[in-house]
């Protein structure tokens, strides 16, 4: 609104610089001058946030670099209450890729399973791209997790082989051991110690185990991820053990 303001207050002073000089003063001035560049007689910004929210299009002059402008926003049909339901629990990939003539943006990847569901997508066009979350998934506003489920946590993957930071160290120096005998076990991107490769398979079935159990220790929604070190990798382990 402002640089609409200044664009039109540059073009009058281009046309008649005396007539703006004298009327910089005047009240009556700004307020017809903020009326008519500042869009407030159509509303404003209230009346395009409101445009948007209920048509999904954004108007814009500079298209704000963005990959489409309209189809933000879908209309809540209430034709039952699930399916009124379903639409707050509903992804899509966006109006862009409708018009793509391949279909590898409407696959479901390996890292979406469990987070997406496999079957809730309508059929015709936006196949694939409009998918609603899992019954079991989760949106979290924060994805730390609590100091009590961390100390907690640490606790569980110590008690099963994870040797922590600056533990048991030869000699009593306060380190631990050298980084590449380990695998590095991170929560948070926080380290909490190193486990060995032989161990890595067995912990990280025991963690999912407890997930799934519901342990106080480790929360439902804690994603488990366990990258096993490659061949060449383990060849290098036993050649340094």
């Amino acid at each position: 609104m402002l640089i609409s303001i200044r664009s039109g207050l540059l073009k009058e002073m281009q046309s008649d610089y005396g007539k703006v000089a004298a009327s910089l003063n005047d009240g009556t001035f700004w307020n017809r001058t903020i009326e008519r560049y500042g869009n407030i007689g159509s509303g404003g910004i209230g009346k395009k946030v409101q445009v948007f929210l209920s048509t999904g299009n954004i108007v814009s002059s500079t298209g704000l670099d963005l990959m489409q402008v309209s189809g933000y926003t879908i209309v809540a049909e209430r034709l039952n209450f699930l399916r009124y339901c379903a639409h707050f629990r509903s992804v899509h990939r966006g109006q862009f890729f409708m018009e793509m003539k391949t279909t590898s943006v409407r696959k479901l990847l390996p890292d979406q399973w469990g987070f997406l569901c496999p079957v809730h997508t309508p059929d015709g066009g936006p196949c694939g791209l409009l998918s609603h979350l899992s019954l079991k998934c989760t949106v979290l506003a924060d994805a730390s997790l609590p100091p009590s489920f961390g100390a907690s946590l640490d606790n569980v993957l110590i008690s099963m082989g994870v040797s922590p930071v600056c533990r048991n160290a030869e000699g009593g120096k306060g380190g631990s051991s050298p980084i590449f005998m380990n695998l590095p076990v991170c929560v948070d991107g926080r380290v909490v110690g190193g486990l060995p490769a032989r161990l890595l398979t067995s912990v990280s079935s025991r963690l999912r185990q407890l997930k799934v159990n519901g342990s106080e220790a480790v929360p439902a929604t804690l994603e488990i991820v366990c990258i096993s070190p490659g061949k060449s990798d383990h060849a290098t382990m036993e050649q340094l053990e």
